[in-house]
């Protein structure tokens, strides 16, 4: 056991030593804002969600004739087209809904469209894609770029994007669990029950802005 908390203090100085000191400014300012692109030929329309302490949207134009591929949000509540959904910093958690029509006005056969962002705009927690009955299909988008999305009709395709905050304090949290100090956590990063090494490794990552 005295090993076992040893390692564990190990683990501790090294994450400390690891967080880069932008990091911290990142743990104190949760702002941030992440553009999503669709791409097909040469129609490259766009998205932003993000968190800042003020909270907007903006509204998405409609679709132009002879379309290719287009990209919405849809509001969660009356699913008005946004261009542009910000939320207000306070909650931990936070889910966008994603609408990304790859065929536009082009004959009926299959079509795809890319869509893709940079991992570095994303705030210090972990964004997830899922479809609509809650499949993961990107467990963390900061470890991924792109996406592709096929359709041989011109309708659209969702997915929900649930975003999680993770911060210094949870780091903090899990490897006193690993250590025998607490017994629970919300912070299981990969969802198989337990807190491990893995999870704190990765919230290291996280932290850490890699």
């Amino acid at each position: 056991m005295k090993k076992h908390k040893l390692f564990i203090l190990t683990i501790i100085f090294l994450s400390i030593a690891f967080i880069q000191p932008q990091a911290y400014a990142q743990l104190t300012s949760n702002d941030w804002a992440l553009k999503i692109n669709a791409e097909r030929e040469d129609n490259k329309p766009y998205v932003k969600i993000g968190l800042a302490n003020d909270a907007y949207t903006l509204s998405n134009p409609p679709e132009p004739m002879g379309f290719k591929c287009h990209i919405t949000l849809k509001s969660i509540s009356d699913h008005i087209s946004l261009n542009s959904d910000i939320r207000k910093n306070g909650n931990s958690m936070h889910e966008w809904l994603l609408a990304v029509n790859p065929h536009g006005a082009s004959p009926p056969y299959e079509t795809s469209c890319l869509i893709h962002w940079n991992p570095n705009e994303l705030g210090p927690g972990q964004l997830k894609m899922t479809d609509l009955s809650g499949n993961t299909l990107i467990d963390n988008m900061k470890t991924i770029s792109s996406y592709s999305v096929s359709s041989s009709s011109n309708q659209y395709v969702f997915f929900k994007l649930k975003y999680q905050e993770i911060s210094l304090l949870d780091l903090i949290n899990n490897i006193q669990i690993l250590a025998g100090f607490k017994t629970s956590s919300h912070s299981d990063t990969d969802s198989n029950g337990i807190i491990d090494l893995k999870d704190i490794i990765c919230m290291i990552m996280t932290v850490a802005g890699q």
